[in-house]
């Protein structure tokens, strides 16, 4: 079974955060979107290629 390391999803997250903050969104707003798209799941308990998938998402203001 592989197991996502939790200092690649934080580095993912903290991607996240810069690229949303650069859109005007706040950490709030990231994490409710992230939670829409992965049907009420907090950031904290995602995956690397759920991370870089919302990562995406935000680059391509899909998020909102």
């Amino acid at each position: 079974e592989f197991v996502d390391d939790p200092a690649d999803v934080q580095g993912v997250w903290f991607q996240v955060i810069a690229a949303a903050g650069a859109r005007g969104l706040n950490t709030e707003q990231v994490e409710a979107g992230f939670a829409q798209q992965y049907g009420g799941m907090h950031p904290s308990s995602g995956t690397v290629a759920q991370m870089t998938a919302y990562l995406a998402a935000v680059k391509a203001c899909e998020v909102r």
